[in-house]
């Protein structure tokens, strides 16, 4: 389908490119969304999360069943008996996972945390 050219100046776009042929400078594609304005701060947020295939999409069911229950009034604390049985790297480093979207067991992790002399420490 065509869509009105003026709705999308000044828009960021979301297209799937479907066939390059080797002899055109040009590819063929189609167009799947309008992200949003041109330097709105959220539109070029979500262009950098797609870009890098960042998935922001909510959690399943399955896995927010597996959490434990948490409200205003009665918030989630670690257990001083978990804490002990685990190495505490909380106050000198930021963990995250590396896993990739849709892993079943979230169990591959990096760190950061800066050193003494300024650099970052990556591992």
């Amino acid at each position: 389908t065509r869509i009105d050219q003026e709705r999308l100046i000044n828009k960021r776009l979301l297209v799937d490119i479907d066939t390059w042929n080797l002899d055109s400078m040009y590819p063929s594609g189609h167009y799947v969304k309008t992200i949003g304005d041109v330097g709105d701060l959220d539109t070029e947020i979500n262009c950098l999360l797609i870009e890098h295939g960042i998935d922001l999409s909510p959690f399943s069911a399955s896995a927010l069943a597996c959490l434990p229950h948490v409200s205003y009034d009665e918030p989630w604390i670690i257990t001083d008996d978990e804490i002990h049985r685990r190495r505490d790297l909380r106050g000198s480093c930021r963990i995250f996972s590396v896993d990739p979207p849709g892993c079943q067991d979230i169990d591959d992790a990096m760190h950061t945390r800066v050193l003494d002399n300024g650099d970052i420490e990556v591992g």
